[in-house]
């Protein structure tokens, strides 16, 4: 509870260790940020239970694999994931009610994003900017079940996948995919 506010900072060797770091917060103002850089393989999960949510997970710096999760229920959601070079990244989003707002951002090998959101003013986007590492094989999906909903992917390169699911409410989408 009360004004909970959480960071973790991880600073690894290129081509080094595996670096892994969690957070949980339950209720009331909760802020949440990992920072991950240089390690060959990077995970961070972000679980916030209720109140004024937000959450940040940046992993950049040369790497194997990259897996980032936020998951987010109830109250004023807000979350990000950025990844920058690595040769596959995997990133998911899940929120569940009130002003949910997400966003996954991978400048670097393939990505496997997922963004889930269940109601109230959803918006949601996945963005695979420039496979600097490859030339493609990128997934993208996004689910929405009620609200004001909007959404978007955008993936350059060959090889891609997207996926958008809306349900109910002022729905609105789009997917972008183009051979740069």
């Amino acid at each position: 509870g009360a004004g909970n506010d959480a960071a973790i900072d991880q600073d690894g060797v290129t081509g080094g260790e595996i670096t892994t770091a969690y957070i949980e917060q339950v209720g009331y103002d909760n802020t949440a940020s990992i920072l991950q850089e240089e390690s060959n393989v990077k995970t961070s999960t972000i679980e916030q239970f209720g109140n004024d949510n937000l959450a940040t997970v940046v992993s950049i710096g040369g790497g194997r694999s990259d897996a980032a999760d936020i998951f987010q229920t109830g109250d004023e959601n807000e979350a990000s994931i950025y990844q920058n070079l690595t040769s596959a990244s995997s990133a998911v989003i899940t929120q569940d009610g009130f002003d949910n707002y997400a966003t996954i951002d991978n400048y670097g090998g393939p990505l496997d994003a997922e963004i889930n959101q269940e109601g109230d003013l959803n918006v949601a986007s996945i963005d695979d900017g420039a496979n600097v590492l490859g030339s493609g094989g990128n997934f993208g999906f996004i689910n929405q079940v009620g609200d004001s909903n909007n959404a978007s992917i955008y993936t350059p390169g060959n090889d891609n996948s997207a996926t958008i699911h809306q349900l109910g409410n002022n729905n609105n989408a789009s997917i972008i995919q183009n051979n740069q």
